[in-house]
């Protein structure tokens, strides 16, 4: 079951197999009872194996014959195994990477907001009418949901919610009206992990997994009106295949490409994560590469010649090749082996804004920050070069949490170049109109 469930979550599902001698060898400990934990908030899996010589009463829902799942909350759990043997190994298997979609909520709500399936069926199709794909729309429907669940709770307690526990009481307490059976697994002040073993939306949904997207935008959204940024990472989902679903929210997690990121206000589509800096009308590409220098030479070309469509002077260019050479360069340098990282390149009618994402093991970052070289210096001038270049270059990296290079410069344009023409074009008819270049911000003070 176990590596089951990885192949169903892995970038690459054939690497699963590789996993399954250790996990078996995890689970060879001598014991009258196992409890198994699988951990996937992160690119990597985490399995904790806890033994105990008694059998536990009552251990949870059986799966199969001597299988349950472990319904009771995890503190219970770590009691009654309290003092036994404990293995913990990492997984060789990777996750998929998450779309995001932090999208705002819709302006036209269902009369009866509570009644959750049927306000998503609604939304959805007002949604889908207007252009969105069904991803996006239940994305929508998902935030529109948080309203009503917040309004809900505030009407019962008098008061929001404070904290990531009190975020998941609210999510409860709406989705569970409608026929889900969520229950708290784990929660703080800052985290909360919430399990389900029935559906709301019944088996014979349509795109059910779609569907989750739109419960994972509820929690998402939630927490983010509480404060001001979330993230949500599904674990497991009943329309995946999943026994059961999992949801964490994290009220301080970094955004990744293995989880939903969420903002209050919401900062739009998939691909825009710099779109708080770059606002208005954007030109975006996204790139995944294989790790290794070779795949430099290709992303200069790449964002030099977009650069260029949309009329960026040479100067500017030229800097900006040197500089995204560099950070792609420092992160295939440092962080090890691996199969692939990402560039994230977003044009907007003032600025650029990259990050090189990596995925894989990361490196200490400010061991290689501090006391930076001349920019004469023969080898490791990288990071002077990228602070010498650009506007605005920060570095993000620990051990075995990857690592992302961000770098923002300001950009002298062509203004007779047709691309440039037509993104202010656009842009000036939508500031004329009053309206929000972006889901979730406001137009009135932009440049």
């Amino acid at each position: 079951m176990i590596v089951d469930q990885l192949r169903r979550r892995a970038a690459a599902p054939e690497r699963a197999v590789e996993a399954e001698p250790l996990v078996r060898e995890a689970l060879a400990v001598p014991a009258a009872c196992l409890w198994a934990r699988l951990d996937w908030e992160r690119v990597q899996p985490e399995l904790t194996v806890r033994a105990r010589a008694e059998r536990v009463d009552d251990p949870g829902s059986s799966l199969a014959d001597g299988v349950w799942s472990a319904d009771r909350p995890t503190a219970e759990l770590a009691a009654i195994f309290d003092g036994g043997p404990a293995v913990r190994v990492s997984l060789p298997v990777a996750r998929g990477p998450v779309v995001d979609l932090d999208l705002a909520p819709s302006r036209v709500v269902p009369e009866d907001g509570t009644a959750y399936p049927g306000a998503v069926a609604s939304i959805l199709a007002g949604q889908l009418e207007s252009g969105r794909t069904m991803p996006e729309a239940a994305a929508v429907a998902g935030a529109t949901a948080a309203g009503a669940a917040l309004g809900a709770w505030h009407a019962e307690q008098d008061r929001s919610p404070t904290t990531a526990a009190e975020v998941a009481d609210a999510f409860l307490a709406f989705v569970n009206r409608a026929g889900a059976d969520f229950a708290v697994v784990e929660a703080d002040g800052r985290r909360a992990v919430v399990a389900n073993r029935r559906c709301p939306f019944g088996s014979g949904s349509a795109n059910p997994e779609v569907l989750c997207r739109s419960t994972a935008a509820l929690l998402g959204s939630l927490g983010a009106r509480l404060n001001g940024r979330a993230t949500v990472v599904l674990d497991e989902s009943i329309a995946a295949g999943d026994h059961r679903c999992r949801a964490v929210l994290d009220l301080d997690g970094e955004p990744s490409r293995w989880n939903q990121r969420y903002t209050w206000p919401p900062a739009g589509p998939a691909g825009s994560r710099g779109a708080a800096v770059t606002q208005g009308f954007r030109v975006a590409i996204s790139l995944q590469l294989p790790r290794d220098q070779l795949s430099v030479p290709l992303i200069r070309h790449m964002v030099s010649n977009t650069l260029r469509e949309v009329g960026a002077v040479d100067d500017d260019v030229s800097a900006v090749e040197i500089a995204v050479s560099e950070a792609a360069g420092n992160v295939i340098r440092h962080s090890g082996a691996g199969d692939a990282y990402d560039v994230e390149v977003t044009i907007g009618p003032h600025l650029v804004e990259l990050r090189v994402i990596d995925i894989g093991r990361g490196f200490d970052s400010e061991s290689i920050q501090g006391d930076a070289p001349d920019l004469s210096a023969e080898s490791g001038r990288g990071m002077a070069l990228m602070h010498a270049l650009v506007d605005q270059a920060t570095f993000a990296s620990a051990p075995e949490r990857g690592t992302v290079v961000h770098l923002v410069k300001t950009l002298h344009f062509d203004e007779g170049a047709p691309a440039r023409r037509l993104m202010l074009s656009q842009l000036a008819e939508h500031n004329a109109a009053g309206e929000d270049p972006e889901p979730g911000g406001t137009a009135a003070g932009r440049p």
